[in-house]
């Protein structure tokens, strides 16, 4: 069908926590993208689960920045750990 999926997760001594993103081989675009915590020290790690992984959709992966990908899961206000978990899910295509 065309859909490639990227995970990434990170684990350490008080965080595990992982990523998905699905986007359509032939042209990039992004189709889903899914965050999950499983452990976390503080209450704004939690609140980034599930935070506006809408805004991912219709995305074209090889566009997007870090930069992108920190303002849409809260900027400041979010968890720099989720931001990396997204963000090593869409660098690992955009390396290819």
């Amino acid at each position: 069908d065309g859909v490639v999926r990227s995970v990434s997760h990170y684990n350490d001594s008080t965080h595990t926590m992982s990523a998905e993103i699905r986007y359509v081989a032939e042209t990039g675009d992004i189709i889903g993208v899914e965050n999950s915590v499983q452990r976390v020290p503080f209450d704004i790690c939690a609140e980034c689960e599930g935070r506006n992984v809408e805004w991912f959709t219709g995305k074209n992966i090889y566009a997007l920045s870090k930069r992108d990908v920190g303002g849409a899961i809260g900027g400041s206000e979010g968890c720099f750990h989720m931001l990396d978990v997204i963000w090593y899910a869409i660098e690992s295509i955009q390396g290819i």
